[in-house]
């Protein structure tokens, strides 16, 4: 089992992406977000992309943990 990490900082990035003109009302959203690492061994990173749909679902979940963590306090 590897060490814990510790998230040091979060970048992001917002893409939207159109289609040809024969197909303008074509759109890709999504988001890049690198979260900065760091452990035992040194700093690391980990970047993610999302849809707008899993974005949500990721920022519902974090709402969730947070509810939970306050609760415990």
């Amino acid at each position: 089992m590897s060490a814990p990490k510790q998230l040091t900082d979060v970048n992001w990035k917002l893409n939207l992406q159109l289609a040809h003109a024969k197909m303008a009302s074509t759109k890709e959203q999504s988001a890049l977000i690198e979260f900065s690492l760091t452990d035992q061994n040194g700093p690391s990173s980990l970047v993610v992309e999302f849809t707008k749909e899993e974005l949500s679902d990721f920022f519902s979940k974090l709402e969730q943990m947070q509810s939970q963590l306050d609760a415990l306090l």
